[in-house]
């Protein structure tokens, strides 16, 4: 079980729904938070201790705060500095400087709430998804509005793909679609590039974070993973959560690839699963000594993509939202640590309804990955 390192409380008046957390900029690791107050808040993610914030907009004409609900926040970087890009039930797209909290622009556009939020660095885009059936990409730089992609149904869920920078999936009531944004039409008739089907529910939570990879948890208390590249068949695993997924976020090192999920129903947990694939162990009471000595073809390999390796049980209400701060450094494994200034912080930041924020040591999960890998190595090194 991953170790709470702090658990925040009082940051906000009322509900809190968005989450963000970033180790750029002058304060070292922060959580950014933006609540029902309206209010945009900046704490230190090892602490909880309160740096500053975006107040509410106090009706002066020209004021910066949020008129309404912040329902997301990302982080944009672009060359030495940091913007905070916040959303949420005024349809507005706002960004500030992480520094000084100064307003830089106010994106217009959506009909509806907005409460999917992703920001691409690489190219300064942010795309957003709302209630209003519509998923939109921004110029960071300009603030304008460059491409629109509108679906029948209501949106609940949406990711884009950072490796591919082309590509984004949303989810509804029980399905899910994959655009391409080259594919773009100006008159809003953009074409799907795909349609996955599986969960019987409300899809709530999308994580993409390779091309032949996307995984979706749901309403109905499941997982699936796929590959929206494979034509007849892209499911390649669908698993039960025991609860609704409402979030999820992805990490990758390299070594250990984890995918983190936010639970809405009880236990309320933050689940670390691996999105390495492995072959299911074949269970002893399935196999016989006639196994052995059959001379019939072998049946083929069951693979798991996705599968728990850890989970933290601490939340007394539902699971919203998630953020995973990296400091970016290489993870040093625990034995060869010489110093404190050695020690790599890598965490996860959970946030409920219960009104807490709480932040886990991610560096246990990471090590556990970091040894298979090695381990395997090792082991192939030997065979040959």
């Amino acid at each position: 079980m991953p170790k709470n390192l702090v658990t925040i409380e009082g940051l906000h008046t009322g509900g809190i729904r968005a989450l963000a957390g970033t180790y750029k900029g002058e304060d070292g690791p922060v959580l950014l938070t933006g609540g029902e107050d309206r209010n945009l808040n900046i704490s230190r993610a090892l602490t909880g201790e309160f740096i500053r914030k975006v107040p509410a907009f106090t009706g002066r004409p020209g004021h910066p705060g949020h008129r309404d609900k912040i329902y997301a926040i990302a982080i944009w970087t672009y060359k030495l500095s940091s913007y905070i890009v916040s959303t949420g039930e005024d349809k507005l797209l706002r960004v500030f400087a992480l520094s000084d909290l100064e307003a830089i622009r106010t994106m217009p556009g959506h009909t509806d709430f907005i409460h999917t939020l992703v920001v691409v660095d690489s190219i300064a885009q942010a795309v957003s998804a709302s209630y209003d059936r519509t998923t939109r990409i921004w110029d960071l730089h300009s603030g304008d509005e460059l491409q629109q992609f509108r679906q029948p149904k209501v949106l609940f869920a949406m990711d884009y793909c950072i490796k591919s920078l082309t590509h984004f999936a949303t989810g509804n009531a029980s399905y899910i679609h994959v655009w391409n944004s080259e594919d773009w039409r100006p008159d809003n008739r953009s074409q799907i590039t795909r349609e996955l089907r599986s969960h019987t529910r409300t899809v709530t939570a999308l994580a993409y974070p390779k091309m032949d990879l996307l995984v979706s948890g749901s309403d109905d208390a499941h997982i699936c993973v796929w590959n929206p590249q494979v034509p007849d068949c892209p499911l390649l695993q669908k698993l039960g959560s025991q609860s609704p997924v409402y979030n999820m976020k992805w990490y990758d090192d390299g070594c250990a690839f984890l995918l983190v999920t936010a639970h809405w129903g009880k236990p309320y947990v933050v689940r670390i699963w691996s999105l390495e694939p492995k072959e299911k162990e074949k269970d002893l009471a399935e196999s016989s000594d006639e196994d052995l000595d059959s001379d019939e073809e072998a049946p083929p390999k069951v693979m798991l993509y996705c599968y728990p390796i850890d989970k933290g049980e601490a939340h007394t209400a539902p699971v919203l939202n998630l953020a995973i701060l990296d400091d970016g450094m290489p993870h040093i494994v625990v034995e060869k640590r010489k110093s404190d200034a050695d020690i790599d912080t890598k965490m996860i930041a959970s946030l409920s309804q219960d009104g807490t924020i709480r932040t886990w040591d991610l560096r246990p999960a990471i090590e556990t990955m970091h040894r298979k890998r090695f381990l395997a190595g090792a082991q192939t090194s030997r065979m040959v």
